[in-house]
């Protein structure tokens, strides 16, 4: 549960780790390795393979085995990569922003709007019962 967006070189997310029903603690969900940002939504032990996956080189033959993954990963172009638990090839996102997690409906209607990317996490966290905590935004 969780909400990650990216918009105008900046991705921001909430800060909430949930244990079931429970809101445990906060917890990082955007990192900037090689240059790039990753943002994820999933469970957390998947979320630090996939970031050392992607520290590693990013090897489509490493790719770990995944139960619950969803991540966006920005390259210095400005590039936008989708990727799921799945497999190691992701999908370009052809559009200027996206949205990942269980806020992602509430933050892609902000979006549209025009709204940036720190806003359509505070929408997500207006509506989405999975989404709480601190906002943190990360400039490319």
């Amino acid at each position: 549960m969780t909400t990650v967006v990216y918009r105008d070189s900046t991705m921001a997310s909430d800060s909430s780790c949930w244990e079931d029903d429970t809101h445990a603690h906060p917890v990082r969900k955007i990192w900037r390795v090689h240059k790039r940002l990753i943002g994820c939504a999933g469970m957390f032990a998947d979320i630090n393979a996939f970031v050392q996956w992607v520290k590693a080189g990013a090897d489509e033959d490493d790719y770990p085995k995944l139960k619950s993954l969803s991540a966006i990963v920005v390259q210095p172009s400005g590039k936008i990569l989708a990727y799921e638990e799945a497999g190691p090839l992701p999908i370009e996102v052809q559009g200027p922003y996206c949205a990942i997690g269980s806020g992602s409906a509430v933050a892609l209607g902000a979006l549209h709007q025009g709204a940036t990317a720190v806003q359509a996490v505070r929408a997500a966290r207006a509506h989405d019962k999975g989404t709480k905590g601190r906002i943190v935004s990360v400039k490319l």
